[in-house]
């Protein structure tokens, strides 16, 4: 309702949050609309003292098993929610941390991370379409192309180095989005150049023999 004593009609929720931040120890007045245990509602004004917040995007677990031989075994289930400027460190001293508890084996969950289920997108459209395309290749198309190398090399291999960098710089990911579309279509771009040199490159001059496209044809068929 108001910080501060300013009314927050027709202010956006990022503008409003600036609005509680501020010096650490000092306290924002914080208007609220409160419903009682009646269902009466009514106006509270609470005094909030402002302090640091830290959020951890790592979050971990042990998860004890049994192996098929009977004897019990420990997997560390470490959780990245997001990329952040803590982020590495963190999941270092996570990792750390787990290792003390003994564990043989790990799971690293990217549920929700944006970055990582784009890549995972991308190589399980990769994965699937190889399978469908070995019986038929009109499965493949230039959109699907798109959508495999946008997802599965754009985002990590370009977009990603610098999204972490602004974010270390303490820049707002939301307000280079034209950023963001140009690596995406330098990353296609990369893997488009890739893909041809795999298929028509000789080895001794790019350095590499063709593995990632198995069956490719010199002549210009593939």
């Amino acid at each position: 309702m108001e910080i501060n004593g300013k009314r927050l009609d027709g202010v956006a929720s990022e503008a409003a949050a600036q609005k509680l931040r501020g010096h650490v120890g000092t306290t924002v007045t914080v208007k609220v609309h409160t419903v009682d245990d009646f269902r009466s509602s009514y106006i509270r004004e609470v005094n909030i003292p402002r302090e640091v917040i830290k959020l951890s995007p790592i979050s971990s677990a042990i998860i004890p098993h049994k192996l098929p031989d009977g004897h019990l075994s420990k997997t560390g289930c470490v959780k990245l929610a997001t990329f952040s400027q803590t982020a590495a460190l963190e999941m270092e001293n996570t990792v750390h941390e787990v290792e003390s508890q003994g564990v043989q084996s790990y799971i690293l969950d990217l549920r929700n991370n944006p970055v990582e289920f784009q890549t995972a997108s991308g190589q399980m459209i990769d994965l699937i379409i190889t399978i469908e395309g070995e019986k038929d290749l009109s499965k493949y198309s230039l959109p699907l192309h798109r959508r495999i190398v946008q997802y599965k090399t754009a985002y990590y291999s370009f977009y990603l180095p610098v999204a972490c960098a602004l974010l270390m710089a303490g820049e707002d990911l939301d307000n280079h989005v034209t950023v963001q579309n140009v690596l995406i279509d330098m990353g296609i771009y990369f893997q488009v150049q890739d893909d041809y040199l795999d298929c028509f490159g000789e080895p001794e001059k790019i350095g590499k023999v063709n593995m990632d496209l198995k069956v490719c044809d010199r002549s210009g068929e593939a």
